[in-house]
């Protein structure tokens, strides 16, 4: 097309002759191919070719040419054994200049293949002396893990965490660490709503989210990854990032090129058939660098298995009744990772792979629930219900101040024997739970107390505001009462006594459970860090970071680390400091 010829002229008379010249511009037509779509809007509608379903194949073939195309016949083959095409080879017809027409396909792929078979479709187009063709590689019924499902339950994902250490650049596991675990992100992925995302761990630590499959034949896994972390400008090192393993070897390594983040990157490998062991790690070395970055993590989307044994599936469904009656359907019904809610009849239904599970139904203000040892079998249906009793909440707070005393007085009425599926269960009360903000702040846990009253001495001048929870057994806690608010301006009549010295006192009650008091004295005012640590040195909780007044205070650790998470059994040592004193005490925890 738009090819430029000369033409020569020759004319005579039979003695002399004359030449001349002239050039013209050709016309031809200028087929192209376009992207091949999978209609299976009759089946499970994926956009994929799944065994036993029939979909509609539309390939576009476009004329880009200075001239129409005649006569186009468009032919779409398949080598494959069990894929039938009704109507093979079909008349287009002709196609204008800067016009389009679709090759359209009846194709149907046979039960009997296994799911993930890789096969390729040849397109081929003859239109007079004028031919295209292009193979356009697929698979029947594609194994792929893109996190939609809002866990990691699609396949039997196992998720863990390590200590360790490197040896010429592979890593060694050490003791194994909890709360790691990869989770799944709403804010960033590569396609759909959600991805894997790795969690914020320290130096010289790992997280494993592994799976482990039978591959039936030789064939394709990819994914696509995002790392932002600490890097190597020449990319001569690897110090923290994303790895990738296949039955314990490190396959590749992953990590940012600049400042930020990498994109969103394909990786891909060829697998063997057998049984493998697949792990995305995000691991991180001893020390931070000078290109460390906040994120400091992974994400993993949208990853395809080669033709694999399918993961056997089994239904959980059943019902959550609150008592008394309420929104059933804000209700979280939680399996591991997955978090679902039930309708608002409280019926809730959801497919895992089949094995052993713990069920968590919660709500705001009714008691926690886990249906323990929950066994899923394939093609089984297992039913698991839940009633929900409401947790008697405080109510009525007043809150009176006299100069910097603050006393709060509330209601409560004891909880009284409850039915739980017909065994009697006894929702003990334990203590009540109350939390102050200043001038507008976070919320934070003041004191606990059994009794309806409390008094508060403030620490400086303010606006307070108060609330009280409600605390029973299993961890199990009250709606928040009504919000009080007292201020302050700092004047009194009395002054308050201001100690000599600088002192930390021994926490009380100790050992404890759940919590306890840690009280210390100050001469001046002072910058205050009190932080708990536990046997192997590692930072627990930070209760405090701020400037104080001088004067008494105490302050109550709730048995929880900075994630809100309750720490296990032992001993651990809570450690405070000003510019001019520290001092460290030990306390044991017992459950």
């Amino acid at each position: 097309d738009q090819h430029n010829v000369i033409v020569e002229l020759s004319a005579t008379d039979g003695t002399d002759t004359w030449t001349s010249y002239f050039s013209l511009n050709l016309n031809a037509p200028v087929l192209e191919i376009g992207e091949m779509f999978i209609n299976d809007s009759s089946g499970n509608d994926n956009g994929i070719l799944d065994p036993g379903e029939n979909a509609i194949i539309t390939i576009p073939l476009g004329n880009t040419g200075h001239a129409e195309s005649l006569n186009a016949l468009a032919t779409l083959s398949c080598p494959a054994n069990g894929i039938t095409i009704t109507n093979e080879t079909i008349d287009l017809g002709s196609i204008g200049i800067s016009s389009s027409e679709d090759a359209i396909y009846d194709v149907s792929a046979d039960a009997s293949i296994p799911f993930g078979t890789p096969i390729i479709l040849n397109f081929s187009v003859i239109a007079g002396e004028y031919e295209v063709v292009e193979d356009f590689p697929t698979q029947v019924g594609i194994h792929r893990e893109d996190f939609e499902s809002g866990g990691f339950l699609q396949y039997p994902w196992e998720l863990l965490g390590y200590e360790i250490t490197w040896s010429n650049d592979d890593i060694v596991l050490g003791n194994q660490i909890a709360d790691v675990e990869w989770s799944i992100d709403t804010s960033e992925f590569y396609s759909g709503d959600a991805s894997a995302k790795s969690y914020p761990i320290t130096h010289n630590q790992a997280s494993f989210m592994s799976l482990e499959l039978d591959v039936t034949q030789e064939g394709e896994l990819s994914f696509w990854y995002k790392v932002a972390c600490e890097y190597s400008p020449s990319q001569s090192y690897f110090y923290d990032g994303l790895i990738f393993m296949i039955d314990g070897q490190i396959i590749d390594r992953f990590q940012p090129e600049a400042d930020g983040s990498s994109p969103w990157t394909l990786a891909s490998y060829q697998i063997d058939a057998g049984v493998h062991t697949f792990d995305w790690v995000y691991a991180k070395d001893g020390s931070d660098g000078a290109t460390f970055i906040a994120d400091d993590c992974a994400w993993v989307d949208f990853i395809t298995f080669p033709s694999i044994v399918p993961v056997a599936i089994g239904t959980i469904e059943g019902s959550v009744t609150l008592v008394p009656d309420g929104a059933v359907e804000d209700v979280e019904i939680s399996i591991g990772a997955l978090t679902i809610n039930p309708d608002n009849t409280g019926f809730y239904s959801v497919d895992l792979p089949a094995g052993i599970y713990n069920i968590i139904a919660s709500n705001d203000g009714y008691e926690t629930i886990t249906n323990e040892d929950i066994v899923v079998q394939e093609s089984q249906l297992t039913l698991s219900s839940f009633i929900l009793h409401y947790l008697q909440a405080p109510q009525n707070l007043v809150a009176t101040a006299s100069d910097d005393v603050v006393n709060l007085l509330w209601e409560h009425d004891q909880p009284t024997e409850i039915t739980k599926q017909n065994n009697v269960l006894n929702r003990e009360f334990q203590n009540f739970d109350i939390y102050r903000n200043m001038d507008g702040g976070a919320f934070e846990l003041l004191s606990n107390t059994t009794e309806l009253t409390y008094e508060d001495i403030l620490p400086e001048a303010g606006d307070f505001e108060y609330y009280i929870i409600a605390m029973y057994d299993q961890e199990n806690e009250s709606v928040a009462s009504n919000t009080e608010m007292i201020s302050w301006d700092g004047t009194s009549v009395d002054d308050p006594l201001i100690p000599i010295a600088n002192a930390l006192y021994q926490n009380s009650p100790n050992p404890f459970n759940p919590q306890t008091s840690i009280s210390f004295d100050l001469k001046d005012d002072a910058k205050v860090v009190l932080e708990i640590y536990n046997m192997k040195g590692q930072k627990v909780r930070q209760l405090v970071n701020s400037s104080i007044s001088a004067g008494q205070h105490s302050v109550v650790w709730n048995g929880k680390d900075d994630n809100n998470k309750t720490v296990s059994s032992g001993i651990y040592f809570y450690k405070f400091k000003t510019e001019d004193y520290q001092a460290t005490k030990k306390m044991l925890l017992l459950k």
